[in-house]
């Protein structure tokens, strides 16, 4: 399976797939057209949305597989349909591009994140913007000018998680309010990834230094802190693990 990058700078693409919740379909880009691929033979079934804009995000709708939300790097995010091959909607929200999308099927809303640390949460119903927030940066803390926001539903499919290269937060999605926050120590390396385990009772957190951190997910308390030492060099057999506070 191969995606299409004809016309495409390798250097400024923005790599990105998802996965059909039955497992049956992918589809990717990788700054030129959109893919679909069948997951059962392997063949790309069609091909969409050529550049510019390119996409950045993708996800699809959890209730069907023909709906899937398409982040841009135009900062738009276009609800496409498959099946028909039509843009239904298109949602205007974001300044910078998308980095991050999440459906709740619970809530029936769909959260978008991107550059400019702006979250939006939108109605799938009529794709009506319902809230918008602005992350809490640290004070005193700068965010480079390719920092993301990733977003991720906990399996109760109400509260979010929220990544950020400053910082880790748990969002209650109805109200987009910020309950609990991490903000790694002066001596920490800036976050490149965050995710929930399969349960959504740890978080687990990837550093720019190659350190990762394991948390409780209900309260973002840190609960051990795994040095590059103990996976990277081949000769080490062991874990090393030192507290995350």
């Amino acid at each position: 399976m191969t995606n299409d990058v004809a016309d495409t700078n390798p250097e400024e693409a923005v790599p990105c797939f998802a996965l059909s919740k039955n497992d049956s379909y992918v589809m990717s880009a990788s700054g030129g057209k959109i893919s679909l691929f069948n997951m059962m033979t392997f063949k790309t079934m069609a091909t969409f949305m050529p550049p510019p804009p390119a996409a950045t995000f993708l996800a699809f709708h959890p209730q069907d597989n023909n709906i899937i939300a398409i982040g841009m790097d135009d900062s738009t995010i276009q609800i496409y349909n498959v099946r028909v091959d039509e843009v239904k909607s298109k949602l205007i929200g974001h300044s910078k591009r998308i980095t991050g999308l999440a459906f709740s099927h619970a809530l029936n809303v769909l959260v978008s994140s991107g550059a400019d640390s702006q979250l939006c949460v939108w109605n799938t119903d009529g794709w009506e913007k319902q809230k918008t927030k602005f992350l809490q940066i640290p004070v005193g803390i700068t965010p480079t000018a390719q920092s993301e926001t990733r977003v991720q539903f906990h399996q109760d499919q109400i509260r979010l998680l929220v990544v950020h290269e400053t910082q880790l937060a748990l969002y209650e999605t109805t109200k987009l309010e910020c309950f609990k926050q991490w903000v790694p120590r002066e001596s920490f390396a800036p976050i490149t990834h965050a995710t929930f385990s399969c349960d959504s009772q740890l978080v687990y957190a990837s550093f720019l230094d190659a350190t990762i951190c394991v948390f409780v997910a209900a309260n973002l308390r840190p609960r051990c802190r795994i040095n590059p030492s103990a996976y990277l060099p081949a000769s080490v057999r062991y874990l090393d693990f030192a507290c995350c506070y």
